[in-house]
């Protein structure tokens, strides 16, 4: 396709086939200017994929009165959770429903929801009360919260909030459509939060005290968990690909096993050849998920893990950009390092959770390595892949912290010199050992060390950021940015975030800006080509 594109001044023409637009309408207009659907996200799979046999609901559903029926859904916390939303708006567009750009005018909201720390149930708890009285105004309105905090409170979610009326956990995404209809045809709250023998790719649910039919649970049986579903991706550039579910570490502060489930690892031809499909149809960004991704394969016999993983998706075509999120420094062996200098597609970034750099801090999280032996992996992955960004995660006041402890993870922040870091003050979760700890640190003390960590993140990551003005990068132009609309936003290989003056939709398009000013977030800079 030839466009000819105008920035600033200056014109460029090119002449191919980009990916947003192909995958799209011929315009691109799928997306709005604010990241918001303006079609159908079925409408778009179908010029994507081709595949008019996978959506088999586009004339919508309609109520008594011949209005057809729409979902939003809100979607809180991790990437995974990002894929499982559009997973379950998929699921929903194929049993008829519409999306709706507003929460407040939909027939179904969906809250996807996060509880990995107690801030994240707060924020759905509080957007749960502004739908208490949406029945009245709608008699097809159906509530809906799915996700890590529905399965972590269950049926204290129906008493907290009787406007509920689904509650369906991590194991039974693909029964959202069959359950709103059920509600829709009965009226009756459900609770769908159970697993079946088949563990983490089985399912089941209660609806009120009745278990599912044995029918049911052998078809659950047989299709296993929504992770044999094909992605359906909502960005027009980025493909999200789970290569597992659930987590066998059992880190003592973390709640991700007691609602996730145990490890369970996608069989490696899976995950290969939705990636060819995606890379084919015009992604050219993916992003692999899993709760521990680094520990793919563990479960599985043939000893593939990983590595072989990486090495596997190996010049696929069309694939450019290769990441995923996020790996476990225990399981980061020699072999997943070579495999990622090996793979071209693989992105010189790695998001490599510290969490603590007091050694005895991290033996009581069970964390599995020393600060030492996080240090060593740091040097390693930086002398194998050059140019290499590493961002981390870091938890403060956890258990009985003391303040020569917090001193040592100052020590390692200092070490690293991470490009950027997602640093929390410990948050208790029920049910986890965290949570009982004695002498634990009172939380004005836990604040204090936050906001003095963040003082000293913030300072390196200006600081490396410095370092790299007046360099050209290739930059994945991702959308208008959020503040400004007169300027681009995009990633660069390592992640790091770069915004440039544009008045073109560029998403999807990969340019080379030159880093002309540098923040602790990121770059201000200008586009020197567009590349296609």
């Amino acid at each position: 396709m030839s466009k000819d594109i105008r920035i600033e001044g200056k014109s460029y023409k090119n002449d191919f086939a980009h990916s947003g637009f192909r995958i799209g309408s011929a315009s691109g207009s799928i997306w709005g200017a604010d990241n918001r659907i303006t079609k159908p996200l079925s409408e778009q799979r179908l010029h994507n994929n081709g595949e008019k046999n996978a959506i088999n609901g586009l004339g919508g559903v309609p109520d008594p009165s011949g209005k057809h029926l729409t979902y939003y859904v809100f979607t809180y916390g991790c990437q995974m959770n990002v894929y499982d939303s559009e997973i379950l708006s998929a699921l929903m567009e194929a049993a008829g429903y519409f999306p709706c750009a507003e929460p407040e005018q939909a027939d179904v909201v969906i809250f996807n929801t996060c509880c990995i720390r107690d801030n994240a149930d707060q924020k759905v708890y509080g957007r749960l009360g502004d739908f208490k009285k949406s029945r009245e105004k709608n008699e097809n309105f159906v509530l809906v919260v799915a996700g890590c905090l529905a399965q972590k409170d269950k049926e204290e979610l129906t008493q907290r909030f009787p406007q509920i009326d689904i509650v369906i956990g991590t194991h039974q995404v693909r029964h959202v459509a069959e359950l709103v209809q059920q509600v829709l045809e009965e009226r009756h709250q459900i609770v769908a939060v159970e697993r079946t023998e088949a563990g983490a790719y089985g399912d089941g649910y209660i609806r009120g005290s009745e278990v599912a039919s044995e029918a049911s649970k052998g078809a659950s049986k047989q299709h296993g968990n929504h992770l044999d579903l094909p992605a359906q991706p909502q960005s027009v550039f980025q493909a999200k690909v789970p290569i597992s579910v659930g987590c066998n570490q059992w880190c003592t502060y973390c709640i991700v096993p007691y609602v996730r489930g145990p490890l369970k690892s996608r069989p490696l031809s899976w995950i290969k050849a939705e990636v060819q499909r995606l890379a084919v149809g015009g992604w050219r960004e993916i992003m692999l998920l899993g709760q521990n991704v680094n520990d793919y394969g563990h479960d599985l016999e043939g000893g593939v893990d990983f590595a072989t993983l990486l090495t596997s998706l190996k010049d696929i075509p069309g694939l450019e950009r290769l990441r995923f999120t996020s790996p476990h420094p225990a399981f980061f062996t020699d072999r997943v390092i070579e495999a990622m200098a090996d793979n071209p597609s693989v992105c010189e970034h790695v998001h490599l959770p510290l969490q603590s750099g007091d050694n005895e801090i991290l033996k009581k999280m069970k964390r599995g390595y020393t600060a030492e032996e996080f240090l060593e992996l740091v040097a390693k992955l930086r002398q194998a892949i050059p140019n290499l960004g590493i961002t981390t995660d870091i938890i403060v006041g956890y258990a009985d912290e003391t303040e020569e402890q917090f001193a040592n993870t100052l020590s390692v922040v200092d070490a690293a010199q991470f490009d950027s870091a997602f640093m929390f003050a410990y948050s208790e979760r029920p049910g986890t050992p965290g949570a009982i700890w004695p002498n634990r640190v009172p939380e004005e003390v836990r604040m204090d060390r936050l906001y003095r960590l963040i003082e000293k993140q913030n300072a390196i990551s200006e600081s490396r950021h410095r370092q790299r003005l007046n360099q050209t990068v290739e930059v994945l132009a991702e959308g208008p940015s959020k503040k400004d609309p007169g300027r681009f936003t995009g990633r660069t290989r390592q992640n790091w975030l770069v915004h440039f003056p544009c008045n073109t939709d560029l998403t999807g398009y990969m340019v080379r800006v030159s880093l002309d000013e540098a923040y602790m977030w990121g770059f201000v800079g200008k586009i020197i080509e567009v590349i296609g």
